[in-house]
């Protein structure tokens, strides 16, 4: 007699039923959800890189700065791929998640 009440709960069939959603949309995307192992820098990436301090110091970096922005840029990008942004994504959310984050990372060594 429980059993039949149990069987007939609509709140059970809720959790049945989302359960069923979960699991379809999981098998559907398969490795949609991952993010790729590499972090590539492409050249669209370099231009827009240089474009903004161009912007910001109104002249060219040098080599030297040039490879500190594309450093600058990976450490984000796996800082952000670790789970730094992502309630809040976007380039604002990185900046202001990324000291806090930089500071737990060295203070562990």
């Amino acid at each position: 007699m429980a059993f039949r009440r149990v069987i007939r709960e609509p709140l059970l069939h809720f959790f049945l039923l989302g359960a069923a959603l979960f699991l379809l949309f999981g098998w559907l995307n398969r490795g949609a959800m991952e993010a790729p192992d590499e972090v590539v820098v492409d050249q669209a990436r370099i231009e827009s890189l240089v474009a903004q301090f161009q912007r910001v110091w109104q002249r060219s970096p040098t080599p030297a700065e040039a490879q500190g922005l594309i450093d600058n840029w990976i450490r984000e990008e796996i800082m952000y791929r670790e789970g730094a942004g992502v309630f809040r994504p976007g380039p604002a959310r990185r900046r202001s998640g990324r000291a806090p984050d930089e500071a737990a990372v060295d203070a562990r060594g």
